[in-house]
């Protein structure tokens, strides 16, 4: 994520600066996700022993291994690093992190089960695929790296009753035999997760759905109280069981508008670029950068 970030600040502000500053952290961030010891075949492992673990924490011991949602943000980073290395100028480098991250982009999706339009939940050491009912496959779908087919086969699962709910995304599916709806990882709704399932519908062409799952978070954002919004909810009624005001989902819900459906990115100094999927039912959206106002519509 750190990556990511660093390719973010350079894709908005378009200042080096910051990129040379961090030219060794960067170095070192980049072995660590590229270090073969870490891999197994072909996927990044997570190891609890070593407190290199998927989310949540709460799972890692029964999630050792290849899990889909840390390998869908380690393509993603080695993405973002070949980006950077191609503006410090060393293009072998960059090629190389662009070549695993396809390589890995393609193992990751050849885990799709086509019998619970789902990706494997994780990979262990012997190369036993696990599958559990859990809402992760949304964690890749938001990041746009699996094919269609892929993506638009998860998107249709993962609105089914057993994982959306009228206020998110349950993190696991209902029908799972390990369902607790006020369980973090084994059935509560998860904001975060509904943000990076909205995401996924505005990048694989779901503009309604998208629309819809973000309404879901802007009704727990207006419905008031201290608590809101909630890091969690209950998996049977919108009642809060995580900690109050959750950051991450707050900046996630933000990203899969801007991102998704306002289609936003970086233009460096000459200012943002947009690419809008707006729903039917949004005719146009305004928006306000310092003195200029940017009208956005379909």
């Amino acid at each position: 994520l750190w990556i990511s970030g660093l390719a973010d600040h350079l894709a908005w502000s378009g200042d080096y600066r910051l990129l040379k500053d961090h030219r060794a952290n960067l170095d070192m961030a980049t072995d660590f996700l590229t270090d073969e010891s870490r891999y197994t075949g072909g996927l990044f492992s997570c190891d609890p022993s070593s407190l290199l673990v998927g989310w949540p924490v709460s799972a890692s011991l029964e999630r050792e291994g290849a899990c889909v949602e840390v390998n869908a943000w380690v393509i993603k980073s080695l993405e973002d690093a070949s980006s950077l290395y191609y503006a410090l100028g060393e293009e072998h480098k960059a090629d190389e992190l662009h070549m695993k991250a396809s390589e890995m982009a393609l193992l990751l999706s050849s885990l799709f089960s086509k019998h619970e339009s789902l990706i494997y939940d994780h990979v262990d050491r012997e190369g036993k695929k696990h599958m559990i009912l859990s809402s992760m496959s949304a964690v890749p779908l938001s990041l746009g790296i699996l094919p269609d087919d892929v993506g638009i086969a998860i998107v249709k699962r993962l609105y089914e009753q057993d994982f959306m709910t009228a206020w998110g995304m349950r993190s696991l599916s209902s029908k799972d035999p390990a369902y607790d709806a006020k369980h973090y990882y084994r059935g509560a709704v998860w904001p975060s997760l509904t943000a990076m399932y909205a995401l996924g519908c505005f990048r694989y062409g779901f503009q309604e759905l998208g629309w819809d799952a973000l309404n879901r978070i802007f009704d727990l954002l207006l419905s008031g109280g201290p608590r809101y919004l909630s890091a969690a909810y209950s998996g049977d009624s919108p009642e809060p069981i995580g900690p109050a005001w959750h950051s991450a989902s707050c900046a996630l819900a933000i990203i899969s508008f801007f991102d998704g459906m306002l289609g936003a990115s970086g233009g460096g100094a000459e200012g943002p670029t947009f690419e809008p999927h707006l729903p039917q039912s949004v005719k146009q959206v305004t928006l306000q950068i310092g003195d200029k106002k940017i009208a956005l519509g379909r």
